[in-house]
């Protein structure tokens, strides 16, 4: 059985009270202003900002498991407006995160969050930092490949990474379904195996 239920999850009070209502095991949080083509830079961050805090602490004061995204943009490489030589490969969970854009810091402050999360109310926190979310159809493979020329392609941050929606949704239930007790705030990369142009990143 679905019931939905409207907030305001920048709220506190709204959010804390709803959460409490349901009285859930787990909280997924997906929810945040992916980009500043249609909000401002401050709208963005206050916004993801704020509604991790408010569902996260609601979360862990309801003793609630939590899964939430933030993104490899918190490495700030997707949006990154120079050419990136990474200073190692892989680029995994361990490698510095940094922003110098709204939505990565967003996403920055959030997993500062998660981690508070835990500390403060002891509860599991399981980030997941997907690179570019497509949904069936979008990843364009084929089209992609043939107008790949190295000579005069655009840098990208994401080394041409991406995940399948439907794929991220069994992610997000494989960690609903992991036994999280005693776990604390751990983070994971969220990437399809391959990428557009089917050939090895370095």
């Amino acid at each position: 059985r679905i019931a939905f239920k409207a907030a305001d999850l920048t709220d506190a009070g709204e959010t804390r009270d709803l959460v409490a209502e349901t009285d859930p095991d787990a909280v997924v949080h997906l929810a945040a202003h992916p980009n500043t083509r249609h909000h401002t830079g401050a709208t963005v961050f206050e916004n993801n900002v704020e509604s991790a805090y408010t569902v996260l602490d609601a979360a862990g004061r309801a003793g609630a498991d939590v899964v939430w995204t933030a993104s490899t943009s918190a490495y700030d490489r997707l949006y990154h407006r120079e050419t990136w030589p990474p200073d190692r490969l892989p680029v995994d969970e361990s490698y510095p995160t940094a922003a110098d854009s709204p939505y990565p810091a967003s996403k920055v402050a959030g997993e500062a969050v998660a981690e508070m999360v835990h500390r403060r109310h002891g509860v599991p926190v399981v980030t997941l930092r997907p690179t570019l979310v497509v949904f069936p159809g979008e990843e364009r493979t084929a089209e992609n490949r043939a107008a790949f020329d190295p000579a005069d392609a655009d840098p990208t941050g994401n080394f041409l990474s991406y995940v399948d929606a439907r794929d991220l949704a069994d992610l997000v239930a494989a960690a609903l379904d992991r036994d999280l007790a005693g776990h604390g705030h751990e983070a994971y990369n969220v990437s399809a195996a391959d990428q557009y142009l089917g050939r090895d990143t370095a």
